[in-house]
């Protein structure tokens, strides 16, 4: 969205230009309207419309500024929402992270608890062992 916008601008800055460089021939062709004799009236016209044209892009770029306005303005709302999202996730895998240390701390204080270490499912259905041997003299 951003490179889009950034191209905009660089359309409209060309744009301009363009509207204006009509805005020197509608000058030119009022100057020469002034020397030609015969040709006086459709070189006044001419420059005329020149300059009608050369004038009309403002309006045109203040129309599309306000539009490009509403899209920076959803751009940044849209990077908000991402950012939130983004600690949103974040915090879940901190949370899931947290329960499954949880889950391990209980299993360890379990497994110290009754002597019997769990050290993968095989183990844990068909070979429980003990992990601390327990003496009754000490």
């Amino acid at each position: 969205m951003s490179q889009l916008l950034r191209a905009r601008t660089r359309v409209a800055d060309r744009l301009y230009a363009v509207y204006k460089v009509h805005g020197n021939y509608g000058r030119i062709f009022s100057e020469w309207s002034a020397i030609e004799k015969e040709m006086g009236d459709g070189l006044q016209s001419a420059g005329h419309h020149m300059d009608a044209y050369a004038a009309s892009i403002d309006d045109i770029l203040e129309e599309e500024e306000h539009y490009a306005d509403q899209l920076k303005e959803y751009l940044s709302y849209a990077e908000a929402l991402r950012a939130v999202c983004r600690k949103h996730e974040l915090s879940q895998f901190e949370l899931e992270m947290a329960s499954e240390d949880l889950i391990s701390k209980k299993q360890q204080r379990e497994e110290l608890a009754t002597g019997v270490c769990y050290t993968n499912i095989t183990h844990i259905v068909f070979y429980p062992k003990p992990c601390c041997q327990k003496y009754p003299n000490d």
